[in-house]
């Protein structure tokens, strides 16, 4: 089993007893386990005590994580079970009770699982928290755009983010794009990483060259330097540099 024995019958006493939900008949039960085995959507309609059944919410939810959200209250208050549901999708920490989203175990497993989930933690302050965005990132790099203000400030954040993605670029503060060193690691990847340079740096020799290599170059046009891709005839240009 994936719980122990103990930490079922503890569920299901909070279930029937606790919350004093009505019993079902073995008949009753039995269908139901095997309309949501069917059908995750059936834990939907199902009265409260399959929905406050650990061994339906699970089953519903191994097949869609969304289930998580007509889960009974016994169970998204729970940290144990919230931690197993965890595993199929960080996505249902959203349905996990407002306590829970709070806590800080529960939201580093659910970005760990998946990186983005991040947005559904209770507080900002995990957005200004480096381990658990650093967990986040790892999971996928676009996790970065949660971030808080002061954390896209940071230098060994972004380098982590860049080593993901060339493309994480787009959240880092503006202030980085100025740094040698972070569109150094973003530019050795990709050399269209250049035009998030600042202007300064778009034109560093040691820049461009890398850009050069990977299909990218600086081109001036009268007083104009842009950035331009020439790639199966085609020539883009973005944003100049005054």
């Amino acid at each position: 089993p994936i719980l122990s024995t103990p930490a079922w019958a503890r569920f299901i006493a909070m279930a029937v007893d606790c919350l004093k939900l009505p019993s079902l008949t073995p008949a009753e039960r039995n269908t139901w386990s095997q309309a949501v085995s069917r059908d995750w959507q059936a834990l939907s309609k199902a009265p409260p005590a399959v929905r406050a059944d650990p061994r339906m919410g699970l089953a519903a939810v191994r097949q869609d994580w969304r289930a998580f959200q007509f889960a009974y209250q016994n169970l998204r208050e729970n940290k144990e079970f919230v931690l197993e549901v965890l595993k199929t999708s960080g996505f249902t920490l959203q349905f996990a009770s407002e306590a829970l989203r709070c806590n800080r175990e529960v939201v580093l497993e659910a970005v760990r699982q998946d990186g983005c989930a991040v947005r559904h933690a209770f507080y900002q302050s995990f957005r200004e928290d480096f381990d658990i965005m650093k967990e986040a990132i790892a999971n996928d790099w676009r996790s970065y755009e949660y971030a808080s203000t002061e954390l896209k400030k940071n230098k060994d954040l972004a380098l982590f983010a860049i080593e993901q993605s060339w493309e994480a670029l787009q959240f880092i503060d503006e202030e980085l794009h100025d740094n040698l060193d972070v569109m150094t690691a973003a530019v050795s990847q990709k050399g269209e990483a250049l035009r998030y340079a600042s202007d300064r740096l778009r034109v560093n020799p040691t820049l461009v060259s890398q850009a050069a290599n990977d299909g990218w170059e600086v081109v001036t046009e009268g007083n104009d330097v842009a950035l331009q891709l020439r790639t199966q005839g085609i020539t883009w240009a973005p944003r100049p540099v005054r």
